[in-house]
């Protein structure tokens, strides 16, 4: 697991691995967006078929913009498939843990995986025109 700053934009990464099949998912936090990453590896012998990413996220604390998930027929041994799903945080709150979730059959066996990132503290600043200043016209 890694946390690293680059250029303002904090980056963390996690990655999980069984015999069929490999995740990696990375996070960034880009203008008051989050961007979840997430790279699926086929490591098994046999194709990976009926797959359903998502990501796994407090609904109270963070909203996404557009799909949450993305689903896949199949993938082939030694194939890549790469996802971005783009959150927006609701408020500002502590210990966020975000996750992404992939379900899939292999052979007619289920493989459940969920890799989840660290823990981050997330302070939302207002909006330009959003202040509690109130304007007394002279």
């Amino acid at each position: 697991m890694h946390t690293a700053y680059q250029g303002g934009i904090s980056i963390a990464s996690q990655e999980l691995s069984t015999e069929l099949i490999h995740i990696n998912a990375q996070l960034t936090h880009v203008r008051g967006r989050i961007r979840l990453d997430g790279q699926i590896y086929n490591n098994g012998k046999h194709p990976i078929e009926k797959i359903k990413i998502a990501a796994c996220y407090n609904r109270a604390d963070i909203s996404s913009i557009g799909p949450s998930g993305d689903t896949l027929h199949y993938l082939l041994p030694g194939q890549t498939y790469e996802v971005s799903i783009w959150l927006e945080p609701r408020a500002s709150a502590e210990n966020i843990i975000i996750g992404l979730k992939v379900r899939a059959k292999s052979n007619g066996d289920s493989i459940r995986n969920t890799v989840y990132l660290e823990p981050f503290d997330l302070k939302i600043k207002g909006r330009p025109y959003q202040n509690d200043r109130r304007y007394l016209g002279l």
